[in-house]
């Protein structure tokens, strides 16, 4: 009976058929159906008259192409088709989308069609409400801005607190080195010796893809950039928010804030990036699909340099989710495309589920090897009650910890101040600002992950456990990444004068691998495997960068999994931590796990992955198959100039805590001081008949200051 109904749907759904299959179907809809049915198709042809004919054929409304994606096209159904009617009709039966997807999955001249479902995503803040209004710093009338460029470095170095006019620049602990104890750890990311060298975001745009952005915001109107801005809710131009409610819709404006608050004009604080450009790409204001997040992570892709995105997935500690084919694939069109072929910089929040044991490598967006995850470290230099254990994490800015801690200086709505920005929602936009101030050099966006993996700073955060040094030389740890961003070592790495684009990226997939006990988890808690990568594969990857991990595997509890890989040279990373949350029972379905963990090792010789039950109750009647596992190897044949020049191995700083910031010109300044204060000096020994002393040069003061 089943197959003779199926031969029946066949022959109905032919597209030639679909008009009368509308009639037929009349008395059909199917309560939990969207409001709004969309598809999505990829036509063979790209042809535009012949997906105007598909929609007709199928009584749908044609809404264009999708901008920077191949050959795909918009259909939704009409308000006044035939589908329509019978939609509304609602009296039980077979759901209409799912006539009219099968019917576009038979046309000949359809590749792929996708039918747009809701997804759900959070924003990864933590909101309370505290704002200033018209809060106002004496001693500099409004309009007299005074440009960063005047300031001595003196002023920008030692008195920070008095640099600005901008009434919360002092509370903007993140940015200046104000420690009178130079045995506390350094709370700075260096952005103040980068402002000096007149760097300050110029010419960069920067879109913050969320929920909308207070484009007249007096700390933002200076730096709006309206080519950059998009409401693709409700598809218009204008980004701005809705004010229905005190607690939403603020989020958008408060990462842009942190980004490009204009500096000096004695409103809010002072942005990273005070000179960028920022557009607001609103997509998170109502129903969000794959089609959505895709527009809304490519929009203006031949004009935005930097998307900075602060939600995901639930951060529930049950939630799996990865990007859709559309948002997959704008990901890696931005990449290829964008910025004239060296690619835009995506920087994404990784996530705030720590509290629910959730690991970022369950959302395949921070996930991603096209983007920059980025986690938070408090005020006091500690992992925050939030923070994701998760080896996709690359590297760490300030944030909030406790509730009464110290928390992130921002604009809010209705033209008004916060200094309580939380979450990595507030980690990434800083990120995002520092790698503005980077873009003003001509850089790929491997070569900015390569200069935030080469600068990381350690030592503010080492007192933490878990810190671990790869064969590289390369110290990371689970939620800090690599380290601290510091803005001031990756502008000096990238110095044109010097630097040398990384090599061009290679991919090696491979199969093959040996697990001894069998494929089955479920008699024993573990399950090891092994894989020999030969030394031929590093004729073509040899440095490593980004490693995944492709698994396929059924388990009736998956947040009971826990997984581990270890590398030739004995580096451990793990790719997933147990999730006491989460119970589902689909297992990992070609899940593809990513660690950076590995950064600058050489992968030949003998990986291992061991997947672990690691449940606390009896593991009797669990059962488990592993029915797949890719290693992908991400890298380059040749070892980069920056690594090269440095013998190869990354090193660190010792004195990095105990030195108070010497910005360029203060360094060249006290060279010279010492330098005159010793020709004196050698003066009078000539003077007295010491003639056998060698007067130093200049530079081998500046070596004395680096080395001290």
């Amino acid at each position: 009976m089943l197959r003779s109904s199926r031969n029946i749907f066949e022959l109905l759904t032919d597209c030639s058929m679909l008009p009368l299959l509308l009639l037929l179907l009349a008395a059909g809809s199917v309560k939990s159906e969207q409001q709004h049915h969309v598809w999505v198709v990829e036509v063979n042809s790209g042809s535009e008259a012949a997906v105007r004919s598909i929609a007709r054929s199928h009584s749908l409304d044609y809404h264009g192409q999708i901008p920077h994606l191949r050959n795909k096209f918009v259909l939704r159904l009409s308000k006044d088709s035939p589908a329509a009617q019978m939609r509304r009709a609602k009296r039980g039966g077979l759901a209409m989308h799912e006539v009219v997807h099968r019917s576009l999955e038979r046309h000949p001249g359809v590749a792929w069609v996708s039918y747009q479902t809701e997804l759900t995503r959070g924003k990864r803040d933590f909101q309370r409400v505290e704002r200033f209004s018209n809060v106002k710093r004496l001693g500099q009338p409004d309009g007299q801005q005074r440009d960063v460029s005047d300031f001595s470095p003196s002023e920008l170095n030692h008195h920070a607190e008095s640099v600005f006019t901008d009434p919360l620049w002092p509370r903007q602990w993140y940015l200046h080195d104000s420690r009178t104890n130079p045995n506390q750890p350094k709370l700075d990311l260096h952005v103040i010796p980068v402002w000096r060298r007149n760097l300050t975001g110029r010419g960069v745009v920067v879109a913050v893809v969320d929920d909308g952005l207070e484009r007249d915001h007096p700390d933002l109107v200076a730096n709006y950039d309206a080519r950059a801005s998009y409401n693709y809710n409700n598809n218009t131009s204008d980004p701005m928010p809705k004010y229905v409610d005190i607690e939403e819709e603020r989020h958008g404006t408060r990462c842009a804030g942190e980004i490009a608050m204009q500096a000096n004009n004695s409103h809010c604080g002072v942005g990273i990036a005070f000179n960028a450009r920022i557009g607001g790409v609103k997509i998170l204001d109502g129903r969000m699909s794959d089609l959505l997040e895709a527009r809304g992570l490519s929009h203006a892709l031949d004009y935005v340099d930097i998307y900075s995105a602060s939600w995901g997935p639930t951060d529930n500690g049950a939630t799996m989710e990865a990007p859709g084919p559309l948002a997959s694939e704008a990901l890696e069109t931005g990449i290829r495309r964008g910025r004239n072929g060296k690619g835009v910089i995506y920087v994404w929040a990784s996530g705030n589920g720590g509290a629910f044991d959730d690991n970022c490598n369950c959302d395949g967006y921070a996930s991603s090897v096209y983007t920059i995850a980025v986690s938070s470290a408090t005020h006091g230099l500690q992992p925050p009650w939030y923070s994701e254990h998760c080896a996709a994490t690359l590297a760490t800015t300030f944030s909030s910890g406790s509730k009464s801690g110290e928390k992130m200086v921002s604009t809010d709505l209705r033209h008004q101040c916060t200094t309580e920005f939380t979450g990595t929602s507030a980690s990434a936009p800083i990120a995002s600002g520092i790698i503005a101030l980077l873009l003003e050099a001509n850089l790929t966006y491997r070569d900015v992950q390569h200069a935030i993996v080469w600068t990381a700073e350690v030592a503010p955060l080492q007192h933490n456990l878990g810190w671990e040094t790869n064969a590289a030389g390369h110290k990371f740890h689970h939620q800090f990444g690599f380290g601290l961003f510091n803005g001031a070592a990756m502008v000096k790495l990238v110095d044109p004068a010097i630097w040398r684009s990384v090599p061009p990226k290679r991919i090696v997939e491979l199969d093959g691998w040996n697990c001894r006990h069998g494929w089955q988890l479920g008699r024993s808690r573990s399950l090891r495997c092994s894989l020999t990568v030969e030394p031929e594969v590093e004729d073509r990857v040899k440095y490593l960068e980004h490693l995944q991990l492709r698994v396929n595997m059924t388990y009736p509890v998956r947040g009971n999994l826990a997984i581990f890989i270890t590398s030739p040279a004995g580096t451990r990373s793990q790719l997933l931590t147990r999730r006491k949350l989460d119970k589902a029972n689909s297992g990992l379905p070609s899940w593809a796990f990513m660690t950076v963990h590995f950064w600058g090792e050489e992968p030949a010789g003998q990986w291992t992955v061991e997947i672990q039950d690691q449940s606390e109750s009896s593991h009797s009647g669990q059962q488990g198959l592993l029915e797949r596992l890719q290693l992908v190897l991400h890298g380059t044949e040749t070892q980069p100039d920056h690594r090269a020049r440095a013998g190869g191995f990354r090193s660190y700083n010792r004195a990095y805590n105990s030195v108070k910031n010497i910005i360029e010109e203060d360094r060249e300044s006290v060279a010279s001081r010492l330098m005159a204060y010793y020709n004196r000096l050698f003066d009078s020994a000539q003077h007295l008949g010491y003639k056998n002393r060698i007067r130093p040069e200049p530079q081998s003061w500046l070596k004395i200051i680096d080395n001290n």
